[in-house]
């Protein structure tokens, strides 16, 4: 375990300023009298300003305990500090040893973590062994900078030196080590330029071309962000609509009556907007419930095994990135990991399986929205199925997707 950086000062803007606030306390003012026009600060303001102060030094205190408490094997300290020789003579005069309790006007003396660890480290002469404390002056640094400007020069006179001498056996010594230094390859190539974590909608956009993106023309060929957003709310709006909805309390002949009334109770209880409302259309709950899959999410639900609007975040090996898991069949166990999150709209348990079913709204004509659909979202489904048996531990094989324009489901393979 390494902490660096603990000679930073500590962040008190908070008690600092014309105005301070606390959550309990309330507000402290400067005071300005109106004779002089001279502004003092108030008893009140000092007293909440303390407060702060006091309140980060706790905090700041609570995370070096926890820092220093997480190492199992060594623990590496390193910080800069100003005359820290001084401070360590200033501690010898606290007395006592590095376990008794530090006096409270000397913690909230400190202005940073190498300042309190300064204080145990120099009452203490026994824990003064543990520590290796350097008093560094700008003539030290200006030495070293010069060594180090000497030993480079050192380096390319040898060099040069080699080159002319090209039979010897410092020049062969001097070439194998060049020659590999530049054939070495960086062990983890894969994961150069990727990012820690991923949505899976970026990857989603990321794997469309052109042709399948969603984009609205107007008139003029130009793309109308006010159609796309309309569009992008009508999705959202629908999306919202099915994962309230009251799958197992539907009848057996729903329509458009029975969806109105249940966006009503909705609306009425604030989980649904009145614009949201108006933007789904009912005869497309009315056709999904209709459908072979409605069917099937109604028993699920009724069975307590559908899921809704399932977020999760699950670590994949980073060749999944490129090629999708789908296209993974086999990655090393050292590989590194990234992290993907997402929201899957729906998913239900049916014969020991997961179902994994997605809504979209996207404008597709009926005969290529199939083959348009699966273009654009296969890859989608694919880290769904991937998340999906992790979390479950059961086979997420079948995937489905309902199209609104297309009027039904099907699976994707």
């Amino acid at each position: 375990m390494i902490l660096a950086g603990l000679g930073k000062q500590f962040n008190m803007q908070d008690a600092q300023g014309t105005l301070v606030i606390h959550p309990k306390y309330g507000i402290g003012l400067d005071a300005v009298n109106p004779e002089n026009r001279r502004k003092m600060g108030t008893a009140y303001k000092q007293f909440i300003a303390g407060s702060l102060r006091q309140e980060t030094l706790a905090e700041e205190l609570r995370i070096l305990y926890v820092a220093m408490t997480r190492a199992k094997e060594h623990l590496v300290m390193t910080g800069t500090v100003s005359k820290a020789m001084e401070k360590l003579e200033d501690a010898a005069g606290i007395g006592g040893t590095a376990c008794d309790p530090m006096p409270v006007y000397k913690i909230r003396s400190g202005k940073s973590f190498m300042d309190w660890i300064l204080m145990c480290i120099g009452r203490d002469e026994a824990a003064q062994e543990l520590f290796s404390v350097h008093s560094f002056t700008p003539e030290h640094v200006i030495m070293r900078q010069a060594d180090e400007a000497v030993r480079r020069r050192c380096d390319r006179q040898t060099l040069a030196a080699a080159l002319e001498e090209k039979d010897t056996p410092e020049m062969d010594i001097l070439l194998n080590r060049l020659g590999a230094d530049a054939a070495w390859v960086y062990p983890r190539q894969d994961a150069a330029g990727k990012k820690e974590k991923y949505s899976v909608s970026e990857l989603k956009k990321a794997d469309m071309d052109e042709a399948a993106a969603k984009v609205v023309y107007d008139a003029d060929g130009k793309t109308d962000p006010e159609i796309m957003r309309r569009a992008a709310f009508r999705g959202t709006a629908f999306h919202r609509v099915m994962e309230l909805l009251d799958f197992k309390g539907a009848p057996e002949k729903a329509d458009t009556d029975w969806v109105i009334s249940m966006m009503e109770v909705m609306r009425r209880s604030g989980k649904l907007t009145a614009e949201q409302s108006e933007a789904v259309k009912a005869m497309d709950v009315v056709r999904l419930l209709e459908s072979s899959l409605g069917q099937r999410m109604k028993a699920a639900d009724a069975r307590g095994k559908l899921m809704r609007e399932v977020p999760f975040m699950a670590g994949v090996p980073v060749s999944f990135i490129d090629q999708g898991p789908a296209l993974v069949s086999v990655h090393h166990e050292d590989e590194d990991l990234v992290i993907i999150q997402g929201v899957i709209d729906a998913a239900f348990e049916e014969d020991g399986r997961m179902v994994i079913v997605d809504y979209k709204t996207d404008a597709v004509s009926r005969d290529e929205g199939e083959a348009v659909l699966t273009r654009r979202y296969k890859k989608q489904l694919d880290y769904y199925a991937f998340a999906l048996s992790k979390m479950t531990h059961l086979p997420a094989d079948e995937r489905r997707i309902y199209s609104t324009r297309m009027q039904r489901d099907f699976a994707v393979s």
